[in-house]
């Protein structure tokens, strides 16, 4: 995350997604003894490796702060950990440029969430954490693939 020193907005930036993700403590529980949610923290590590092979952009996408930040209050306020998640996503996917590699990290985070277990209560616990992995490796890939394309050489 490329804040500049001499940028309010960036440090502001900075804030909000140390703001948002302090307010996620929960998931730490939900990930060590919830059994759907058992490998969301590496869905978690494969989801941030993905974000983190995307280019920044220079100042962080304004619409996405307001939403984490509105994310933020209304899990705080009505204590709904699934917003203080999408608050934590939309805090990161401000940094990322352009709409579908935000899109992508967004919908791919639903891999890290409790929320993915809940969504998938009807199928064994094995089959949810193995899905969760799947989702969070496929982010992964998507991120990597402008990395290794072909470069054209010419003569």
């Amino acid at each position: 995350m490329n804040a500049a020193p001499n940028s309010r907005f960036g440090w502001f930036a900075v804030f909000t997604l140390a703001w948002t993700v302090a307010w996620c403590a929960d998931l730490i529980e939900a990930w060590r003894h919830a059994p759907y949610d058992r490998t969301g923290f590496a869905a978690a590590l494969l989801w941030l490796s993905a974000v983190a092979l995307l280019p920044r952009r220079g100042q962080p996408a304004q619409l996405w702060l307001i939403a984490a930040w509105l994310g933020s209050l209304l899990g705080v306020m009505g204590a709904l950990h699934v917003a203080q998640h999408l608050a934590v996503v939309c805090a990161v996917c401000a940094w990322l440029p352009g709409h579908l590699p935000r899109l992508l990290a967004a919908f791919s985070a639903l891999a890290w969430m409790p929320a993915f277990g809940w969504l998938l209560a009807a199928c064994p616990s094995s089959a949810v954490n193995a899905a969760r992995l799947v989702v969070a490796s496929v982010a992964l890939g998507a991120a990597l693939i402008p990395r290794f394309r072909p470069v054209p050489v010419h003569p």
